[in-house]
């Protein structure tokens, strides 16, 4: 039986690193991570700035989805969800501050 190498930082970094590819695909996947995560606390704190920040870090996504031929093109449409209930909150925060 063999012993496994364990690989070290050297090893990564003489293998290239993390290639360009990869980095993309990884930085796409925490945006629309985080852009659910975001909306989840935006709705649970019904915060408009939050709920403005998961719009935003969900575009990537819209924008790749948009480009689909088929049903995967109404994935553009989810920023729009997160842009409402932002007006929504705003609306909801203004008029508590006026008193009506």
């Amino acid at each position: 039986m063999k012993p496994i190498k364990q690989r070290d930082f050297g090893d990564f970094v003489k293998n290239g690193g993390v290639k360009p590819l990869n980095l993309i695909v990884l930085l796409w996947w925490m945006s629309g991570i985080l852009s659910f995560w975001f909306l989840l606390f935006a709705i649970l704190i019904q915060s408009w700035v939050f709920s403005l920040i998961s719009a935003v870090l969900f575009l990537p996504i819209a924008y790749y989805f948009g480009g689909a031929e088929n049903d995967y093109q109404l994935i553009a449409l989810f920023p729009l969800i997160p842009i409402v209930l932002a007006c929504v909150f705003f609306w909801k925060k203004n008029n508590r501050r006026k008193g009506t």
